[in-house]
């Protein structure tokens, strides 16, 4: 993958040189965890003319990323990916779609968001979270599919640190000096020698809960949002501190589908280099709004907004486009790039909210008494220092996956649905509007079960499934 490719892009993060150079080597693909990519994906054109096919692979439920490795000398990758008890890789030269290899973690299952967020490294080294654990695998030819899966280290979580064993690791990142960041589902964040496993910790508050991975920008900035507060950490490369910490409004309502209290998004930087830099979050009310913090100092002339704490940069209600409507709810983290940001509805109706309805929930998520509908955008206005709706769309459906978009082809890719069959859809990152469906079938197979859409090499789009994984490609 071309480094010019992202250099020429001004939206693109800065690149964080201990990260595989592909095109997604990581959850919500970059350090800020935006979702997007600068890489062209299908265009309407090819898909209407029946150059894009939609192709299956049958694996373990379900990889929530599909990491790319980079392509080596013989222009071969492999993609990982991380289900509940199985660590795989596919292969995704050439038309055909194929699982290559597959080794088992071994132990106790852990909770299935423990292995969701993964790091792909510049060395080729998965890093995967399990239970107290971080499991660490190579492949024995770089880049090549077919070649054998090797664990070659297992750290763990010094004991004394946690607070008792049902503690899990949640989220995972890769710090711009080259160590893991993670965070737990009882907001202890750890920084770890990824060649060691030596690391240092801080507790937050542990009556706060975390359901979410943690964002961290080139300056040791970390992120992390409890169901309570949204925090920002600072790392030195030695010591791990609180920098701010701000109340954002939320409730301790359980809502149908959500992994959690309070957010259901990661938190996403918005804002590179000189521009008003931004970590923005969808909040926890059963009528959500997107909020916007300052993520470094405040500025000087800043007067805060009525009733929320100064870090507040910015607040606006999330409708989709019915300002009637009673409940807004996402569990998928906003998609960002530049000053914009999506936001999918996630609200299945009135059903229960415990662990077990909730499977049941996503499973049926296409069906029409539970099928959510609504995309919508927003953008910052750094001159007015607003957050402002640019379009919303109430008759799109995203059920319960993470949409991503191309800067080239100016896109949001999702798996959705329509008249209760899976979809392959797109629509106009700038009015809103669809610009292709490709229907699947009526199957659980193509159940998307919160996994992230990617874009990979080729204009290829990838996505988790119950039934393994879905390619779509030429």
């Amino acid at each position: 993958m071309s480094g010019l490719i992202l250099a020429a892009d001004v939206n693109e993060p800065p690149k964080n040189p201990f990260l595989a150079d592909s095109p997604w080597p990581m959850t919500h693909r970059n350090p800020y965890c935006q979702a997007s990519s600068p890489l062209p994906g299908p265009n309407r054109g090819d898909v209407e003319r029946g150059l894009y096919k939609a192709r299956t692979v049958s694996e373990e439920a379900v990889a929530i990323t599909l990491n790319f490795s980079p392509k080596n000398s013989n222009g071969n990758f492999s993609i990982w990916g991380s289900a509940r008890n199985t660590v795989y890789k596919l292969n995704g030269i050439g038309e055909k779609w194929r699982s290559a290899q597959s080794v088992r973690k071994g132990g106790k299952s852990s909770q299935a968001i423990s292995g969701a967020y993964t790091v792909l490294d510049s060395n080729g080294i998965l890093y995967v979270p399990k239970g107290t654990s971080v499991l660490v695998y190579r492949e024995e030819e770089l880049g090549e599919p077919r070649s054998s899966i090797r664990k070659i280290h297992e750290f763990k979580i010094p004991s004394k640190a946690l607070l008792n064993a049902e503690e899990v690791i949640v989220g995972m990142n890769l710090t711009y000096d080259g160590y893991l960041a993670m965070v737990t589902d009882r907001s202890l964040v750890i920084v770890m020698n990824r060649l060691t496993g030596d690391s240092v910790s801080l507790r937050l508050n542990p009556e706060e809960e975390v359901s979410n991975s943690l964002a961290l920008d080139e300056n040791g900035g970390i992120y992390v949002v409890t169901h309570k507060k949204m925090y920002g950490l600072q790392w030195d490369g030695k010591a791990l501190r609180v920098r701010w910490d701000a109340s954002y409004p939320t409730n301790d309502l359980v809502m149908p589908g959500r992994l959690g209290r309070g957010s259901g998004t990661t938190p996403t930087l918005m804002g590179i280099g000189n521009q008003d830099r931004l970590v923005v979050i969808a909040d926890g009310e059963k009528k959500m709004s997107i909020v916007a913090f300052w993520r470094d100092e405040i500025p000087k002339d800043w007067q805060g907004i009525q009733g929320y704490s100064r870090r507040v940069a910015g607040i606006h209600p999330i409708w989709f486009g019915d300002p009637a409507r009673e409940r807004s709810i996402t569990d998928q983290s906003l998609l960002v790039r530049g000053y914009e940001a999506v936001a999918v509805n996630n609200d299945y109706g009135e059903h229960p909210s415990d662990v077990w309805s909730n499977f049941w929930t996503i499973l049926w998520s296409n069906y029409k008494e539970y099928a959510p509908y609504g995309i919508e955008k927003f953008e910052w206005i750094p001159g007015k220092r607003v957050l402002r709706s640019v379009w919303a769309n109430p008759h799109l459906s995203v059920p319960n996956g993470i949409p991503t978009m191309s800067e080239a082809t100016q896109l949001i890719y999702y798996l959705g649905q329509h008249d209760e069959v899976w979809t392959i859809e797109a629509a106009d990152w700038k009015t809103g509007e669809l610009a292709f469906r490709v229907p699947l079938q009526n199957a659980i197979k193509y159940n998307s079960y919160y996994a992230g859409m990617e874009i990979g090499y080729d204009g290829a789009l990838v996505s988790g499934t119950v039934g393994g994984a879905i390619r779509f490609s030429q």
